[in-house]
């Protein structure tokens, strides 16, 4: 959750690729993935960010416009209500 609530507000993420993570953040999009257990990955990923004021602008509003489109209320409604659609939906064997 707090990934998401940093993304929401324009902030690129370092996060490691275990987990849920590289589901909710897109490498060089949203923020950096760097290896589980590589602290010296993680400092890299933080220098460059310190370093390329641009590329950290840039991830961060690709990772806002990644959060408000996959995941605020409407879109989790939108994905609810379809999935629930395609399961309504009579199938060849049932009709």
């Amino acid at each position: 959750q707090v990934f998401g609530e940093a993304m929401a507000c324009g902030l690129p993420i370092i996060g490691t690729q275990v987990g849920g993570i590289p589901e909710v953040v897109r490498h060089n999009q949203d923020g950096w993935l760097v290896p589980p257990e590589n602290p010296q990955a993680v400092a890299d990923a933080l220098l460059a960010m310190a370093d390329r004021r641009d590329e950290f602008d840039r991830i961060g509003a690709g990772a806002r416009e990644h959060t408000v489109r996959s995941f605020s209320w409407p879109a989790v409604a939108r994905s609810y209500l379809d999935l629930y659609q395609s399961l309504a939906r009579p199938t060849a064997a049932c009709a």
